[in-house]
């Protein structure tokens, strides 16, 4: 069974980027371009994995974790925070909210997929 990955960003290269880079590893992608954009996908798809910024028009990505962790089913779906935040603050808001991983823009791509891999398979 195909895993899949919701990739969650306001900027669009960012979503089609690592979009491809993980259809190309296998999974399959739905993408948002805000929170209430990426809420809408849980209501008739099964989510493996979501891939989130932090900057976000709208519901900033600690946010949107918050109501993921409030969907029936989903307190403990892995998310990583794909961000170029650096501060300490947001990254430990980030991690009160519950993510897996936090990764830094610019990334190293094969790095990347092998946390993605690590969480999903």
């Amino acid at each position: 069974m195909e895993k899949t990955v919701l990739i969650v960003d306001d900027y669009e290269f960012n979503t089609f980027a690592v979009g491809h880079a993980l259809q190309r590893a296998g999974y399959k992608i739905f993408k948002a371009s805000s929170g209430m954009e990426a809420l809408k996908y849980f209501d008739s798809n099964k989510i493996d994995l979501v891939v989130t910024d932090y900057n976000m028009p709208g519901m900033n990505g600690p946010e949107l974790i918050q109501n993921i962790r409030n969907l029936p089913g989903y307190q403990t779906v892995p998310i990583i925070m794909l961000t170029a935040q650096k501060s300490e603050e947001e990254k430990k808001e980030a991690q009160d909210a519950g993510i897996l991983a936090w990764v830094q823009k610019p990334f190293d791509l094969p790095k990347f997929i092998q946390t993605v891999k690590g969480a999903i398979g």
